[in-house]
């Protein structure tokens, strides 16, 4: 982890994440900005877990079977989420919420109402 991903992060080195497994839109419904509720959705869940459980990033993984294209343009949506590549595997990508805070979500992305 980049030292500033993770801020007091213990001597370990293991800081406790989440890994999102699986996010998809189906083909029929692409475009409409489905992938983006489901994701602040995801990382709105995430931080609430974060100041119960300590958990402290969100990963995943950017398709290994999509083509070069299709990588590309899902690394744009993720950066544009706030997801950086973690260094030495840039198909895995992170978030750190603890210097991102949930309210800030909710203003960038104002979608999902509780």
């Amino acid at each position: 982890m980049p030292p500033d991903a993770a801020p007091r992060a213990p001597r370990s080195n293991l800081i406790p994440g989440v890994f999102l497994s699986h996010l998809a839109v189906d083909r029929r419904h692409q475009g409409q900005g489905l992938g983006r509720i489901l994701l602040v959705d995801a990382m709105q869940q995430c931080q609430r877990a974060g100041q119960i459980l300590g958990v402290r990033l969100m990963l995943l993984d950017v398709a290994a079977d999509a083509g070069e294209a299709e990588r590309a343009r899902l690394h744009r949506f993720y950066a544009s989420m706030g997801f950086r590549p973690l260094p030495g595997r840039s198909e895995r990508l992170f978030l750190s919420l603890n210097t991102t805070p949930a309210y800030s979500w909710e203003a960038r992305f104002p979608l999902i109402s509780r």
